[in-house]
């Protein structure tokens, strides 16, 4: 069972592309010494792309003519022809991120544009958002 902040999750429940994703997370949040697992460690996961990710599968189920069928096919370990679509918002979000320098989490950028990248403590990011 995999912690999620203060609740417990039956990971048996979940296909196997989102076990892979937890526990990738899992082990980041490990890795970066982080108690609880967050949507920011699940988030980074999936956003590591190399072609046979759980992000890059299940953009190509979201893209695909029946999203439906392709996300039972994905639970089977079927093959899809992956392609991309605007229609997606991950991948759009994932652009912009990456066109602005982002290359982690959290990364906080302040009103005139200048970004904090990688965690902050709270005193000094209220420092330099008030400079």
């Amino acid at each position: 069972m995999a912690k999620w902040g203060s609740s417990v999750m039956q990971s048996d429940k979940f296909t196997a592309l989102v076990r892979n994703a937890i526990g990738a997370a899992q082990s980041a949040a490990l890795a970066a010494n982080h108690q609880k697992l967050t949507a920011e460690h699940v988030l980074a996961a999936l956003l590591k792309d190399d072609g046979t990710s759980a992000f890059t599968k299940m953009v190509g189920a979201w893209c695909s003519e029946n999203p439906k069928d392709s996300i039972s096919k994905l639970k089977n370990n079927k093959n899809l022809d992956l392609s991309f679509c605007d229609s997606q918002p991950v991948s759009k979000q994932y652009i912009i991120g990456q066109k602005l320098g982002v290359n982690g989490t959290p990364a906080i950028f302040s009103m005139d544009g200048v970004m904090f990248p990688g965690y902050v403590e709270p005193e000094e990011l209220l420092l330099k958002l008030k400079s």
